[in-house]
């Protein structure tokens, strides 16, 4: 891997890593990444709101646990059991014997053309200068000159 990582990204191959998983392709990483960022994003937002409704300067370990919880409700699996019956009811209708010619697929599309690349970029102040520069070239700072009246 040449190019530079994230700390996080380094965070999520350690966690696959640590789970067993040593062989995967590069987009499971990458899924993993943006499945981390979008939970923490939310839980951060709920520990703001339950910390404002406690009408905390800061939040507190409480408003942490209860956002946890509150969280872990809404995301239990449905058991074994359940996905099963559901398959079993899913395979038991028959699908027609010209379903594979009357559906037509999409044709992959070229990777340069996707949104799923890597594009870790980190800003760096000297990256936002160059824009404050090009944004003042762009500005015309000439008043316009009207036509004498008459």
């Amino acid at each position: 891997m040449s190019e530079e990582q994230p700390q996080i990204m380094t965070w999520v191959r350690a966690l696959l890593k640590d789970k067993g998983i040593e062989e995967y392709q590069d987009p499971v990483a990458d899924m993993g990444l943006e499945f981390l960022t979008r939970y923490l994003s939310e839980l951060i937002g709920d520990i703001i709101i339950f910390s404002e409704h406690a009408q905390n300067v800061q939040p507190t370990l409480n408003d942490v646990k209860m956002a946890i919880k509150m969280r872990h409700r809404t995301t239990t699996s449905t058991s074994k059991d359940q996905l099963r019956e559901r398959v079993n009811a899913c395979n038991t209708a028959k699908l027609p014997r010209n379903f594979v010619a009357s559906v037509e697929l999409p044709k992959p599309q070229d990777d340069n053309y996707t949104l799923l690349q890597r594009n870790y970029r980190v800003k760096t102040n000297d990256d936002f200068d160059d824009e404050d520069e090009e944004i003042d070239k762009n500005i015309n700072t000439e008043l316009p000159v009207l036509p004498p009246s008459m």
